[in-house]
């Protein structure tokens, strides 16, 4: 079997996936989509650091959501040998962890470092945890830490490097969710430059990963949405050796409805009236049921209609997350459908 050709990575999702960003440390993510969105218009940023900007006016009014953080590392402390200890952010699968590359962020700039791992010659790191490890930045005490500008509280990426695979997957860390902000940063280019017979908002969120936080302040905002459409990665289970039972989406089939996951069921007549969308304008698209939450939990519960738009990946929250190109070009052609008959869209009573 020969290779598929190769697609082509997007600049600038290639640029938002290079960026540091874990769960309260959005800064850098949030001004790259600063930058872009004055390209065309003015955005809002809240108390808590989520971006908004708006187009058109009328009803209904939808909010196309995507968050910029990333699950990681924060600095806990510093050992006496230059050990550095950390917790994690986000949901981290410890296995993960042992002899992994990393960017310790500190104030002076960034630094290599290595999760410090227990070599089998002397039993290995088996069992280990953020309680058990260290990072090493390659020095020999606190006092040389500290002078590299590292402090508590720094926080901690994991190396990333994205890879193309076979013609059509995307391999990095972080595709969750910098995918979802490029897919709404291109939506908001697209409704930016023409008329909208609705009021379309574009968000972006912040500390999705520990608690949906940025959406709750969404949802506790002055603005009041008809329909919540949360742009966001599925964890499928199409990977090799993977049970089939839970979130068997084949990634190359189309985008998913995420219509059930562990936070919330979907709207079905907001799934109804996307899907007869992709039907008309053949584009493809997958329902499914999979683990997990989305920014749409906290706001479907202001009596919205909620259906999350996601890309079904392998390994989420791991360091090797994997999607279909040809998945992110059919979401990109769902949105634009979306926004060009917004006006169709479902109203909620209010």
């Amino acid at each position: 079997m020969k290779p598929s050709p190769a697609m082509a990575l997007d600049p600038e999702l290639a640029a938002l996936l290079a960026l540091p960003g874990i769960s309260g440390f959005e800064d850098a993510v949030r001004a790259y989509v600063l930058d872009q969105v004055r390209g065309f218009g003015e955005p809002s940023v809240d108390a808590m650091g989520n971006v908004t900007f708006t187009v058109g006016s009328g009803g209904p009014r939808i909010l196309i959501v995507a968050h910029m953080d990333e699950i990681g590392l924060v600095v806990s402390g510093i050992d006496p040998d230059g050990g550095v200890r950390f917790e994690k952010v986000g949901t981290i699968d410890d296995r993960l962890l042992a002899g992994r590359h990393v960017t310790v962020h500190g104030d002076l700039g960034t630094l290599a470092g290595v999760v410090g791992a227990v070599p089998p010659h002397h039993g290995g790191s088996a069992g280990a945890s953020p309680a058990t490890l260290a990072i090493d930045l390659g020095v020999g005490s606190a006092d040389d830490v500290r002078a590299l500008g590292v402090r508590v509280l720094n926080q901690v990426t994991f190396v990333k490097s994205p890879r193309v695979m076979n013609g059509t997957r995307l391999n990095c860390r972080a595709i969750d969710d910098r995918l979802g902000c490029a897919l709404v940063l291109w939506a908001c280019r697209y409704a930016a430059a023409r008329r909208v017979d609705a009021t379309l908002t574009f968000a972006w969120s912040v500390q999705e990963e520990v608690g949906l936080r940025g959406a709750q302040a969404l949802a506790q905002g002055p603005r009041q949405f008809d329909v919540v459409i949360p742009v966001d990665a599925c964890a499928s289970t199409d990977g090799p050796n993977h049970p089939r039972r839970l979130g068997y989406l084949p990634l190359g089939s189309g985008p998913v409805l995420r219509m059930v996951d562990h936070g919330s069921m979907g709207s079905h007549e907001l799934a109804v009236w996307l899907t007869d969308l992709a039907e008309r304008h053949g584009i493809r698209l997958q329902r499914g049921v999979t683990g997990g939450e989305t920014d749409g939990v906290p706001l479907q519960v202001t009596g919205a209609h909620m259906v999350p738009l996601t890309i079904a990946m392998r390994y989420v929250h791991s360091l090797a997350e994997t999607c279909d190109l040809r998945d992110v070009e059919n979401a990109k052609r769902l949105l634009e459908r979306v926004i060009d008959e917004a006006a169709t869209a479902p109203t909620a009573a209010r």
